[in-house]
């Protein structure tokens, strides 16, 4: 299978790691350590993944991106969040996709209301979405309200409210980063990638798994300027894995 991985324009990545060029094969890692260790190399399944987790994960200036061939046996998962490998060998160059400031937006948006509903949250969100109401004022009724929705059931201590406050970590996050893109910054960005990953983590946290691919593939498209157009995007029971690290020290 191919997997996809950022590096800076140097080729270089966490550690100053060196990747070769197409037909170079990096060390085999070996250990059976979590994602995000020195067991595994870093990657994604999908180059419109790996533009907008990227903020998220690394802090190149001028990333790019190339294929690698792996084993479909030695690939661990983080849903698709990231992928990890332990042996593969390099191919071509990808062109990286470069999502617009408001299209990452959308994806943080768009992955958050899929684990949160909150009422208030929910009618913001879809306001901003659709261009109608983009003000600091709205952003700020909507974090009031998550925030008081969290006071209420603060003390639930089940698996369904921790999926349910991871879920408003992922609201949070994509209000900030709506806040953020008035000024077109990248805390934006980042913010918004992290919106994402919480809301993975939510669902995982109710069993269930977030198709990514297919909030970001609606957030590139005209689709996304409207909420109807909003599928369901859990998938089966079961699916979903834990989100294994938050730091990055894997090449």
């Amino acid at each position: 299978m191919i997997v996809y991985k950022l590096a800076n324009h140097d080729r270089t990545t966490y550690g100053g790691f060196l990747w070769g060029p197409k037909g170079w094969s990096p060390p085999i890692l070996k250990g059976k350590g979590k994602l995000c260790t020195k067991s595994w190399y870093h990657g994604y399944e999908d180059p419109l993944l790996a533009a907008l987790h990227g903020p998220a994960h690394v802090s190149f200036k001028h990333p790019i991106l190339f294929a690698i061939a792996v084993a479909k046996a030695d690939v661990r998962r983080d849903g698709q969040v990231k992928l990890g490998f332990r042996l593969g060998v390099v191919q071509d160059d990808v062109p990286l996709p470069e999502p617009t400031l408001e299209q990452r937006v959308r994806y943080g948006l768009g992955a958050a209301l899929v684990v949160y509903h909150e009422p208030s949250y929910v009618s913001w969100a879809s306001g901003w979405i659709d261009g109608h109401d983009r003000s600091q004022v709205a952003a700020r009724r909507a974090a009031e309200a998550a925030w008081m929705s969290e006071w209420i059931d603060g003390q639930d201590r089940s698996q369904v409210a921790v999926a349910v406050r991871r879920g408003r970590v992922a609201a949070r996050r994509a209000q900030v980063a709506a806040q953020a893109a008035a000024g077109a910054t990248w805390r934006a960005a980042a913010q918004a990638s992290e919106a994402a990953l919480s809301a993975a983590l939510s669902a995982a946290e109710a069993a269930t798994a977030l198709n990514l691919l297919a909030i970001a593939h609606w957030a590139m498209s005209t689709d996304a300027l409207n909420t109807a157009s909003l599928p369901v995007w859990a998938t089966e029971a079961g699916a979903a894995g834990s989100r294994e690290g938050e730091g990055m020290h894997t090449p």
